[in-house]
């Protein structure tokens, strides 16, 4: 017997964002992301994918912070989200662009972690993606967090600097191996972005 899906208990994405402008007069978007999805409105969702596949635009969408193009997104039965506007930060229609946008301190992923996953469990993988931060929030982690974690990834520019306070992959991979994490795994996108996405294992594992 099928129980129907509890609402309130859910995340339900169901829309599409469009990014800049068309590519030609056919209409066709640079980017669209396309998301029909249930998730759990409790605990830890991962999200990964290589870089430029929407990651961060689904967050920012999620977040309200990514205007809606169709479709709308409900979190434990209430709208949060849809074409028209965000519960959370209303879009300016005229210029669509924001009213106004809600800074907030990043999440402590220690206190995340212990929350969410006992003590004695081992993190089989952790993936970072905070638009330049992703060695700041590694630093910030315990040791006794780090010790618990098999592999570790994060996206870091091969050569060129985005972002105030972004680390190189070099500067990556030499504070990784202070830490008992040697280099596993690394793949450079060809697209032009400059963007590497590394995964480094514990030196443990090996």
């Amino acid at each position: 017997m099928n129980t129907a899906p509890d609402h309130n208990r859910l995340i339900e994405a169901n829309f599409s964002v469009k990014l800049s402008e068309p590519l030609s007069s056919s209409g066709a978007p640079r980017f669209e992301l396309v998301i029909d999805e249930q998730l759990a409105a409790r605990g830890v969702t991962a999200i990964f994918g290589p870089s430029g596949c929407g990651k961060t635009t689904l967050l920012r969408a999620l977040a309200g912070l990514q205007p809606i193009h169709s479709g709308v997104l409900r979190v434990t039965g209430v709208a949060w989200h849809d074409q028209a506007g965000s519960l959370c930060s209303p879009i300016d229609k005229n210029k669509n662009k924001f009213g106004e946008v809600v800074k907030v301190k990043v999440l402590n992923l220690n206190d995340i972690i212990k929350e969410e996953i006992p003590s004695d469990e081992i993190i089989h993988f952790l993936k970072i993606d905070a638009e330049g931060k992703d060695l700041d929030i590694i630093k910030s982690l315990e040791t006794s967090t780090l010790e618990r974690i098999k592999y570790i990834a994060m996206e870091c520019p091969m050569t060129k600097i985005r972002l105030k306070g972004e680390s190189t992959k070099q500067e990556s991979i030499k504070y990784m191996n202070s830490i008992n994490f040697d280099l596993f795994f690394s793949y450079d996108t060809d697209n032009g972005s400059d963007i590497s996405d590394v995964v480094f294992i514990n030196k443990k594992e090996l």
